[in-house]
């Protein structure tokens, strides 16, 4: 059975964020509209062209940064899987700073371009979900499990 502590689930979440990361900067580029666009709320393309003020933290478009940002906890996110140690630490910062990021985020889509983007609203999900697991294994005295962490056969 997979335990809730088994650090192939924040790999597998990464992953998602990752791909949904993509989806949103292939969108961004006008390269595909995917199922970003539902009804009058959900209008990703309304968030991703608000204000650059707002859109692109240091120089850089937000689209770019979120496949970038998940790329990096998905390898952080293997290499605690496979070491833990320093790679647990980092992997829980990783997830805080993320965390803290929402709410502007949020902000941004809700106040600013007044629409919602699917696919962010997906990455930020799974960021507060990696970071409530990663806090619940971690400092609530769960063992992380990581004898063979790729291999499930019950």
């Amino acid at each position: 059975m997979l335990s809730a502590c088994n650090p192939l689930i924040l790999v597998v979440l990464s992953g998602i964020g990752f791909f949904f990361g993509i989806l949103a900067l292939l969108s961004y580029l006008k390269v595909s509209r995917g199922f970003c666009e539902l009804g009058r709320i959900f209008r990703c393309e309304d968030v991703y062209f608000v204000p650059d003020k707002y859109a692109k933290p240091l120089g850089i478009h937000l689209s770019v940064w979120a496949p970038l940002y998940f790329s990096v906890m998905l390898v952080i996110s293997v290499l605690n899987a496979l070491y833990g140690g320093f790679f647990t630490h980092l992997m829980l910062a990783g997830w805080l700073l993320g965390a803290l990021m929402v709410p502007y985020l949020v902000y941004v889509e809700l106040k600013i371009a007044r629409s919602l983007c699917l696919y962010c609203t997906i990455m930020h999900v799974i960021i507060l979900a990696c970071l409530a697991l990663t806090l619940y294994c971690d400092m609530c005295g769960e063992e992380w499990s990581r004898e063979h962490p790729f291999i499930y056969l019950g």
